[in-house]
């Protein structure tokens, strides 16, 4: 079985802490996401985890996107299957940067020289909790001094390329939709206008306060079944009319490990 083999190779160090892998084939291993820089509110909040890996090697990652615009409502979420080889290198990669020693670390030596620029945010998730290493610029500064986040940027290459070099295996849709809503700084232009009503089953002020006038709020069962409905057929242009107010929507599927709205109160 692969997690039995990931599980004994992580396990033949002699030092330092032992690595496990979660016994739920489905439970999260590792995730990558970006946070913060400079942007208005409503990129911020647009934002969706670049990879989330599980236990099983399922990689979750955002597919192509057309290249027209307005584009579909929804991100084109894919899944797809890595080898065990990579799976065990994801596994060096954490051992060699320390992760279980991790508790929340930011490194921002790139501060220095790089403005504006987001932190690349890594999860790495195993019986202890999350261990969380973040680094400001990783993709854009080269000469960091801290070994670790030479490590952890290969690191996410590899996953990046894992998944680019992967076929997927099937769209991912998730049991629990996230929506963010809030009025627009950039309305459509009229050409690509595109009013609906308003298809939440609560009102805007019944959302809960995130950050910069957005609202937020998650919907599992029969009520992501039909959002995700509804927002199939939408697009980036549409707005959504409440009592005469056009609102963006910014609507998807949690990702595993996502802990939906709560997370998004006043970080961006």
């Amino acid at each position: 079985m692969l997690l039995f083999a990931l599980s004994v190779g992580a396990c033949n160090s002699e030092e330092g802490p032992v690595l496990t892998v979660p016994s739920d084939p489905q439970a999260v291993v590792l995730s990558v996401r970006n946070e913060g820089g400079f942007a208005p509110p409503e990129f911020l909040l647009s934002r969706v985890p670049r990879l989330t890996l599980l236990a099983d090697g399922t990689l979750i990652s955002e597919g192509p996107q057309i290249m027209l615009f307005p584009g579909p409502f929804l991100p084109n979420l894919q899944t797809s299957r890595i080898d065990e080889e990579t799976l065990q290198g994801v596994l060096e990669y954490v051992e060699g940067i320390g992760f279980p020693d991790i508790d929340l670390e930011r490194n921002d030596e790139a501060a220095l020289f790089v403005a504006d620029a987001p932190d690349d945010v890594v999860t790495y998730f195993d019986e202890g909790g999350e261990h969380v290493f973040s680094v400001y610029g990783l993709t854009i500064y080269e000469q960091f001094t801290d070994a670790r986040v030479v490590q952890l940027r290969d690191l996410v290459r590899l996953l990046e390329n894992a998944s680019f070099a992967t076929t997927p295996t099937g769209d991912y849709r998730g049991e629990v939709v996230q929506v963010i809503a809030g009025v627009s700084e950039f309305p459509p232009e009229p050409a690509v206008a595109n009013e609906r009503p308003w298809p939440l089953p609560v009102s805007f002020d019944e959302l809960d306060d995130v950050f910069g006038g957005w609202r937020c709020r998650t919907f599992a069962g029969v009520e992501a079944e039909a959002l995700l409905s509804v927002f199939t057929s939408a697009n980036q242009a549409t707005t959504w009319d409440l009592d005469g107010v056009q609102y963006r929507l910014i609507g998807r599927p949690l990702l595993p490990g996502e802990t939906g709205c709560a997370a998004l109160n006043g970080s961006g």
